[in-house]
């Protein structure tokens, strides 16, 4: 992310609309930068020059001062994780859309959402967490037979389960040094790394549907106990409740 990144006034709200509302009959624009990830219910944003269709889970960004409009679509309830703020813009276009299910983006915006205690820098992490994770996707838009494509796939289908980076490396017919290099530079973080951060994520939603307790999580997980899980899940800066353990 650019080292002159400064932003200021960030707010992040949760928006309900019910079925068939409107959510701006006019064209409309706000002097912040808009990052809006639909939560439940398909949305329908139009702006001067083009329109979007958003599902569950996709996000647009809209940059200060671009006018847009917007409903909810199919008579369905919209709800719509809005996050703004003032300040350093990506070099994207002034309306950009991640089509794709931003699940990292989802839990960080519900995971800050519920610290009422937020604070500026803590909300400055989190819009250059969302940010660079959108960056991430378009870097990801490769074609299907691209190895580290393939590699990304497999790895979607370890999380619970084993698997060495040499194996990894051998699937694709490269060596791991090479594999490594080349995963790097599209995801931004190696392959162990990379299946490291998605196991903590798959636990973190495990653990908010509150259905299976912290230890069998661990367990599917592959970790040696809850606590050797609290300590990984504390890069997000997440911890279990201690009675769940």
């Amino acid at each position: 992310m650019d080292e002159t990144f400064v932003i200021e006034d960030i707010f992040l709200t949760l928006v309900n609309h019910r079925p068939r509302s409107v959510v701006s009959s006019n064209f409309t624009a706000h002097e912040w930068h808009e990052l809006i990830l639909v939560n439940h219910g398909r949305y329908h944003s139009e702006t001067n020059v083009d329109s979007f269709v958003l599902e569950s889970g996709q996000v647009i960004f809209y940059g200060a001062g671009t006018p847009h409009r917007s409903s909810a679509l199919d008579g369905s309830r919209l709800q719509l994780w809005v996050l703004g703020w003032k300040g350093w813009h990506p070099p994207w276009p002034s309306a950009f859309t991640i089509m794709d299910h931003c699940q990292r983006i989802l839990l960080a915006l519900s995971w800050a959402h519920d610290r009422r205690d937020a604070h500026h820098l803590l909300m400055e992490s989190l819009v250059r967490s969302c940010l660079g994770e959108i960056e991430a996707v378009r870097k990801q838009r490769l074609a299907p037979s691209d190895p580290i494509h393939r590699v990304k796939n497999l790895l979607e289908q370890m999380i619970y389960r084993e698997v060495s980076l040499g194996e990894l490396a051998r699937s694709v017919n490269m060596t791991a040094p090479h594999l490594c290099r080349s995963f790097f530079k599209v995801f931004s973080e190696t392959p162990m790394a990379y299946l490291c951060r998605r196991r903590l994520e798959t636990g973190l939603i495990l653990h908010r549907d509150g259905q299976v307790p912290v230890k069998e999580i661990a367990a599917r997980l592959g970790y040696a106990s809850p606590a050797s899980l609290h300590r990984a899940m504390r890069r997000f800066g997440i911890s279990f409740h201690q009675d769940d353990a």
